[in-house]
């Protein structure tokens, strides 16, 4: 659910719990995205004109996947900030299950499916998701964003969704955006570069690069306490530039962390996160004898 505060939410959850009369559900279906969701077609939750409530059918099966895997502590923490009740909504509501087409009353049933992944399924799959993120990223608003929301994110811990490839971590895009933003849809690397605008939000369309690769996510986690999916790793993009980051030659690569190291560095040094030049190519795969 989306709301305007954390006071709104304590509301609008404690209305749920309640089964509030719908007089007062009305108040929240203007600015909350899960309450719009229930009217419609999401099986989550029941909706009738008294009362919002947990459909039965899921009980056991949220009480088990979210409930049950989180310590009160933990689950409160989530809405302790805007940072982490950003990070909730993007990351914390993936139940495994497809909520909105699966049938009501049909029981869920888990299904272990062996998958061994080729380099090439891989390759798509991590294709696939850089497409979907900066899909996410264009469609925000700028109207959405609000900079004390992405204030720390560096010091949330990281979320792991589900994968047929191994440990992938969740992303997001309202950090990405957060960075197109402070760079005034410019392109970092040269603000020259042209660009096109985008049809979602009417604004110069360019892409977030984690400067940092998130594949190095939970490594750069455990040693260090900080989570790559902030704002602070976030470089502001034109597309071939972003194309070349992902799929330049080591040679292109190198030319480009060179020109934006600087820029980069001095952002995570903002927030307290030194990286060497050296180290930098290091998570590119790039060294000096390979070049």
């Amino acid at each position: 659910m989306t709301c305007g505060s954390l006071s709104e939410v304590d509301e609008a959850v404690s209305f749920i719990a309640s089964k509030a009369p719908a007089k007062f559900y009305k108040e929240y279906k203007d600015f909350s995205r899960v309450l719009t969701l229930l009217l419609s077609s999401c099986n989550l939750f029941k909706v009738n004109k008294d009362s919002v409530f947990l459909n039965p059918t899921f009980e056991d099966y949220f009480a088990d996947n979210f409930i049950a895997k989180n310590t009160l502590n933990t689950l409160m923490a989530h809405f302790q900030s805007d940072t982490a009740y950003s990070n909730f909504l993007y990351n914390l509501q993936n139940f495994n299950i497809n909520l909105v087409d699966v049938p009501n009353n049909v029981p869920l049933v888990a299904v272990e499916k062996k998958f061994e992944p080729t380099e090439q399924d891989i390759s798509a799959v991590e294709d696939d998701t850089e497409a979907e993120y900066i899909a996410e990223v264009d469609a925000i608003k700028e109207v959405n964003i609000n900079e004390e929301s992405v204030l720390n994110a560096h010091k949330n811990e990281p979320v792991l969704k589900s994968s047929k490839m191994g440990k992938k971590y969740k992303t997001n895009p309202l950090y990405g955006k957060a960075a197109i933003k402070r760079a005034n849809y410019t392109c970092e690397l040269d603000a020259a570069h042209k660009t096109f605008s985008s049809r979602k939000t009417a604004k110069d369309y360019m892409e977030a690069h984690h400067f940092i690769p998130v594949s190095f996510l939970q490594q750069v986690w455990d040693e260090y306490g900080f989570n790559l999916d902030c704002v602070e790793n976030l470089i502001c993009l034109c597309p071939n530039c972003h194309k070349a980051f992902h799929y330049g030659t080591k040679e292109v690569q190198a030319q480009l962390i060179d020109a934006l190291y600087e820029k980069g560095a001095e952002k995570l040094k903002s927030i307290g996160f030194e990286i060497t030049l050296e180290k930098l190519r290091e998570f590119y795969g790039i060294k000096s004898n390979n070049l």
